[in-house]
């Protein structure tokens, strides 16, 4: 029962992920890169707070209630956030003069900028429940 509630939910990712990319195509003119940059500053943001929330959770709730809730947060920012589409279009965008600086810039950014955003998410969950913040 545990793999339908995370297909689900990545099912639920994915298609909030390309209803975000359309809105941002269209209406604001994004390159793909920044579509799916900003697609995924928000995921790992989303995944730090919810995480930080079943941390507080799993002090009051039985371990049945929390996993699931775990398991399903995941699932919705993993199909929310994708690093693969995040490095094909490093790889296509037209403005960069080289694959490789470009594909280096953008793993380099990755794991500064998402790491950082998840940090953020945890840090204002640790705000809402009033919970001591300790990143490390």
């Amino acid at each position: 029962m545990t793999w339908i509630l995370i297909a689900v939910c990545g099912g639920l990712g994915a298609v909030g992920r390309y209803m975000m990319e359309q809105y941002f195509k269209e209406t604001r003119g994004w390159s793909p890169l920044s579509t799916v940059s900003v697609i995924n500053l928000l995921g790992s943001a989303l995944l730090g707070l919810l995480g930080e929330i079943a941390i507080v959770a799993a002090d009051a709730q039985p371990q049945s209630v929390v996993i699931p809730t775990v398991l399903a947060a995941t699932a919705v920012c993993g199909g929310f956030t994708t690093f693969s589409t995040a490095m094909v279009e490093a790889v296509k965008e037209p403005n960069k003069c080289k694959t490789a600086r470009s594909l280096g810039y953008t793993l380099l950014g990755s794991v500064i900028f998402f790491g950082l955003a998840g940090m953020l998410g945890q840090f204002l969950g640790s705000l809402i429940f009033q919970v001591p913040y300790f990143p490390l």
